[in-house]
C-alpha cells in the first residue's frame, strides 16, 4: 500500500488545483508522483519550476540519460520507468538506456557525465578532484558542473521519494533489478 495517497486532480483545491490545471494543460494526465507532491503545493511548485529550469542548461537527452543513470544506481523503478518513457520519446534505443543503466554511453562527453552521475549516485555525492576533472576534460564547463550536480541531487530527490512515498508507477514498468 502506498504511504502516501495521490490528490486526484478532480478533488484537488487552491494552488494544487492551479498547479494541476497547468499540469493538464501539457499534459493528458497528472503522474502519479506529481499527484503525491502536491500535497504541498510550495513542493509541487518547486518541482515544477526547478523541472522547467533544466531545459536551458542541460540538453533533454543527457537529462533523460543521467535519470535512467541515477535511477538504476538507487534502485527507483518509478523514475527508471519515468525516465525510459521520454528516452524512447526522444528517441534513445533501447541499446543506449541499456548503456546508461551502466553509466556508459559510446559518446564520450555523455559517458563522461554518466560515470560522474554513477559514482556521485553510488557514493552520496563523495566524488574525486579526478571525477571533476574527467568532466572537465570532456568538455564540460564549471558552470555546466553546477547543472549537472543540480540534476543528478534532482533526480536523486525523485527517486527517494517515490521510493517513501510507494509511488505506483505510471509508465511502462522497468525494473533496475532485471538490467542483463
Amino acid at each position: 500500500m502506498a504511504t502516501l495517497l495521490p490528490i486526484q486532480p478532480n478533488e484537488a483545491t487552491g494552488e494544487a488545483k492551479a498547479l494541476f490545471d497547468d499540469i493538464l494543460q501539457r499534459l493528458p494526465r497528472v503522474p502519479n508522483m506529481l499527484a503525491r507532491l502536491a500535497h504541498s503545493p510550495t513542493v509541487l511548485a518547486s518541482y515544477l519550476a526547478f523541472t522547467e529550469s533544466f531545459n536551458s542548461q542541460l540538453p533533454e537527452r543527457l537529462r533523460d540519460l543521467t535519470s535512467i543513470t541515477v535511477a538504476q544506481v538507487t534502485g527507483g523503478d518509478y523514475i527508471l520507468s519515468f525516465a525510459h518513457a521520454l528516452a524512447k520519446r526522444e528517441g534513445i534505443s533501447e541499446e543506449q538506456m541499456n548503456a546508461a543503466r551502466r553509466g556508459e554511453s559510446s559518446d564520450g562527453k555523455t559517458a563522461a557525465v554518466l560515470r560522474f552521475a554513477a559514482k556521485a549516485a553510488r557514493w552520496h555525492g563523495r566524488i574525486s578532484e579526478g571525477d571533476l576533472a574527467a568532466v572537465r576534460e570532456a568538455g564540460y564547463t564549471d558552470a555546466d558542473l553546477v547543472a549537472i550536480v543540480a540534476y543528478i541531487s534532482f533526480s536523486v530527490f525523485r527517486v527517494y521519494f517515490n521510493l517513501m512515498a510507494q509511488t505506483a508507477i505510471d509508465f511502462p514498468v522497468v525494473k533496475s533489478a532485471d538490467l542483463a
